[in-house]
């Protein structure tokens, strides 16, 4: 029996250990654009949170962030009120509003369009932007605490981090957010 080549051995080891990477949320606001393009092209779906105004009986809701939702619409694919918890944060009230919407050139050329979805607080824009990969969360982000999860990372994404100099540590977490429903 022939002994395995070490170099394979510690790729493959590396591989299978990276699940998670805390994403240097300054990186992302920085490189929005290239950001914005990377998880479009990867991903399937990708949502953000809005809050929900008076009167909340109304189907649908309304929102403090309707403009920009507005713009984003012809690529809605689910809006969901009431949500308390989605990919990375929760809250006690039920006056959030999931928004879902398809990945696609038309819809990136519309975020990117927006002001820089990272620095929503500042802008007065939707929360925490998240991507899907086959219903699961794949790019998280936390606006108010300015944080940025990669789960289930591939080596395609690893490799985009580094050639765009945005800084990330590895956590062993493995966490999967799936889509909520």
């Amino acid at each position: 029996m022939q002994n395995p080549d070490p170099k394979q051995e510690q790729e493959v080891m590396y591989f299978i250990l990276v699940k998670s990477l805390n994403i240097n949320y300054e990186n992302l606001i920085s490189y929005y654009e290239k950001v914005i393009k990377f998880a479009i092209k990867t991903s399937d779906v990708f949502s953000i949170i809005a809050y929900q105004k008076k009167p909340y009986s109304v189907i649908p809701p309304f929102t403090d962030n309707d403009e920009f939702l507005e713009k984003l619409e012809p690529h809605l694919v689910n809006k969901k009120a009431g949500i308390r918890n989605w990919p990375g944060s929760a809250t006690n009230n039920n006056h959030r509003v999931l928004c879902v919407y398809n990945c696609c050139n038309l819809s990136r050329n519309e975020l990117l369009q927006l002001p820089n979805f990272f620095l929503a607080i500042e802008n007065n824009m939707p929360e925490d932007i998240c991507f899907y990969r086959k219903g699961v969360a794949w790019l998280v982000t936390v606006s108010h605490e300015e944080y940025a999860f990669m789960y289930n990372s591939t080596e395609e994404d690893i490799a985009f981090l580094e050639e765009n100099n945005i800084s990330y540590s590895i956590s062993f977490e493995t966490v999967n957010y799936l889509l909520p429903t």
